[in-house]
């Protein structure tokens, strides 16, 4: 049921349209096997280190366009009109050292956190 939903929203094409290479699997593909794989059957994909890791790289460059187009797709196919937009922002505590990172700040993420380093999600649903 999973595959089905992935191609009608084209994520492979738009990865492949944001991300393209000449690599033998194209990111598209590699992208599918990891939704998929932690959707269906998580398994560890060890054997798949060198794509995996090609792959996130250059999805890490692309990831808001690739999100965009996705949503926009899902837009289309579900014939949503966005005349009300619901707002919700999450945050995640997160542990660790993350002095370097660019989506992780210190700040509250919630009301019982003392402003440890956090990573805040926002989203955007219509009614």
């Amino acid at each position: 049921m999973a595959y089905p939903l992935l191609e009608v929203l084209q994520v492979q094409e738009i990865i492949n349209r944001h991300c393209p290479t000449a690599a033998e699997v194209d990111h598209g593909t590699v992208a599918l096997v990891l939704i998929l794989n932690g959707l269906v059957a998580p398994r560890p994909l060890y054997r798949l280190t060198d794509w995996l890791s090609r792959t996130l790289d250059a999805l890490s460059q692309h990831s808001r366009e690739i999100w965009q187009d996705i949503v926009h797709r899902a837009l289309i196919q579900a014939d949503i009109v966005l005349t009300v937009i619901f707002y919700d922002l999450t945050a995640f505590v997160v542990h660790g050292a993350y002095a370097d990172s660019q989506h992780v700040d210190f700040g509250f993420a919630a009301p019982q956190t003392s402003g440890g380093p956090c990573w805040v999600s926002r989203c955007g649903v219509g009614a």
